[in-house]
């Protein structure tokens, strides 16, 4: 009797719980990611499996203004295993993504290396660059996979491009 008693209040938190989520969704889409960690960790501690959950978490990592971006990269990798071992993506309704999940989520884990490569140059040897660089070249062309028009994902790589062309590392 118990747990016919709780099933309407566990309900109801879901519910508001997924409004919340929501909400940050649609904040994160509007620019304002780094303030979403909270509500994305909360919707993740009751659906670890969200492919949405994981992508806010890792923008709001790579957001924040001590950004971590190796905390971002593992989410967004979380968020890719979870669409290939078949979990549907569940975005929200009310703020759809502009372009293919998959696309997103390779952009943003390029994005990520390569900021963490422009926060450390000075500190950063090449032989320690150039193979996150080669890494994030080859995310954002998987992303041109899914998103083949994007100027974004374009100009990323060619920006990745110019930094692995001189080593060598490359071919044109």
């Amino acid at each position: 009797m118990l747990v016919v008693l709780l099933l309407p209040a566990c309900s109801g938190q879901d519910d508001q719980l997924r409004r919340r989520f929501e909400a940050a969704w649609a904040a994160c889409l509007g620019g304002e990611c780094a303030a979403q960690e909270k509500i994305a960790r909360e919707w993740l501690c009751r659906h670890p499996s969200s492919v949405a959950g994981h992508y806010l978490l890792g923008k709001s990592y790579l957001h924040r203004p001590d950004a971590n971006t190796t905390i971002a990269k593992g989410e967004f990798e979380t968020a890719l295993m979870l669409l290939d071992e078949g979990i549907q993506p569940d975005l929200p309704e009310n703020a759809p993504l502009s372009e293919d999940i998959r696309a997103v989520l390779h952009r943003d884990t390029a994005l990520a290396l390569m900021r963490a490569l422009y926060d450390g140059a000075a500190l950063v040897p090449d032989a320690v660059a150039l193979p996150i660089a080669d890494l994030a070249l080859r995310h954002v062309r998987e992303g041109l996979k899914y998103n083949p028009q994007s100027a974004y994902l374009r100009e990323m790589e060619t920006a990745l491009m110019d930094i692995l062309m001189p080593s060598g590392r490359v071919g044109v």
